[in-house]
């Protein structure tokens, strides 16, 4: 039997969803982003979850939370079919093999020998 009461990831804040909206607009995000990545953030996601809590506030609770539950796991399917941050390392049994490589003073000397004292 369901619970009467609604679980946390079982509702939609607006006020939540539309100060994620403000923030990903806000100078500091942006800026923040530029930095990071080289490009603007997008808000795209932020404001298609703002208008689909707009959506299910006037459905009955019980459809709501359905909707809620459903969208929730299609957005957890998109996510892991992203690239992660993971995918970039390949794990190692042991050291390459030239590691740590020899230095070979001939070709890289400490002193600059291309310029001689007259």
């Amino acid at each position: 039997m369901p619970s009467p009461y609604p679980e946390p990831d079982d509702t939609c804040s607006i006020s939540d969803a539309l100060s994620a909206v403000y923030t990903c607009y806000s100078f500091t995000y942006q800026a923040l982003s530029y930095y990071r990545y080289g490009a603007k953030s997008d808000c795209t996601a932020k404001w298609e979850q703002f208008k689909f809590c707009l959506s299910v506030k006037p459905k009955p609770a019980e459809e709501a939370r359905e909707m809620i539950r459903e969208r929730r796991a299609v957005l957890e399917a998109e996510a892991k079919k992203k690239p992660s941050s993971l995918d970039v390392w390949e794990l190692r049994d042991k050291p390459p093999e030239n590691f740590p490589p020899e230095a070979n003073w001939s070709t890289h000397p400490l002193v600059d020998t291309s310029t001689t004292a007259v």
